[in-house]
């Protein structure tokens, strides 16, 4: 049987963390089938993730990551919760089959195809002085941005991003409502466009676990992403409207 051992740490290297007796933890994945048995080892803080699968293949790689990811995660958040220490795990090094290790780079190339505003490095210097001095923006990156380091929240925080944007259009003394139109029509998308984001996120929003499957999910965080490089380049603009010819309505 195939067998991936993911290794990593946990922060902050100050406080010593060992966590004994983590029970074997059976899995089956919704999307491809695969199934498997993980095996957990907190030492020192040193993480070990030991996953022995009944079969793998390369495609297989990113929702056996998540899933580990998912497992570690539990854990360090029950005793973050018991011990008031905002513990974080990384998991950085992977081997398949006890070959060598390699990194673990949780990126999504195709994500970043979708960014179009840092073409040069004046535009680069000038979003980054605009992040750095705008609370609400860089609070709504880091939103995406966990979207990547955790996969499941995807559909939360590609609403609340979405949302945190809206809130820059809102007339003075309005609903928060009365900035939908606005931004629609300054960054030329449709209301079925930003409906479909919203949507994926209602169930999970609310407390509703269940899975989405990963098709569904893409297209929610693919369209924030677009949505967030559609507002930065508006901002870019001196927020004025986008020209339909760069921006085609969506």
């Amino acid at each position: 049987m195939p067998k991936i051992r993911f290794a990593g740490r946990i922060l902050p290297e100050a406080i010593n963390l060992s966590v004994q007796d983590h029970p074997t933890i059976s899995w089956k994945s919704g999307l491809s089938g695969t199934e498997g048995r993980f095996e957990i080892s907190i030492v020192a803080n040193a993480i070990t993730v030991d996953c022995e699968l009944h079969r793998f293949e390369s495609q297989h790689f990113t929702e056996v990551y998540a899933r580990a990811s998912d497992l570690v995660s539990a854990t360090i958040n029950f005793h973050a919760f018991c011990t008031g220490v905002g513990f974080q795990a990384i998991l950085e090094k992977v081997s398949i089959d006890g070959g060598a290790e390699q990194p673990v780079i949780p990126q999504d190339q195709a994500l970043a195809s979708l960014v179009s505003v840092v073409p040069t490095e004046q535009e680069v210097a000038q979003l980054h002085h605009i992040v750095l001095t705008d609370h609400a923006l860089a609070q709504a990156l880091r939103d995406l941005a966990d979207g990547l380091r955790t996969f499941h929240t995807g559909p939360v925080v590609a609403q609340r991003a979405v949302e945190t944007i809206r809130n820059y259009f809102v007339p003075p003394g309005a609903d928060y409502s009365a900035g939908w139109q606005p931004m629609r029509d300054a960054l030329n998308l449709s209301r079925d466009y930003l409906q479909v984001i919203t949507d994926l996120s209602i169930g999970p929003r609310h407390g509703d676990r269940s899975h989405i499957p990963t098709p569904q999910l893409r297209v929610g965080v693919e369209r924030a992403w677009v949505v967030m490089n559609r507002f930065l380049a508006y901002r870019l603009l001196g927020s004025t409207k986008l020209p339909e010819r760069d921006f085609p309505p969506l």
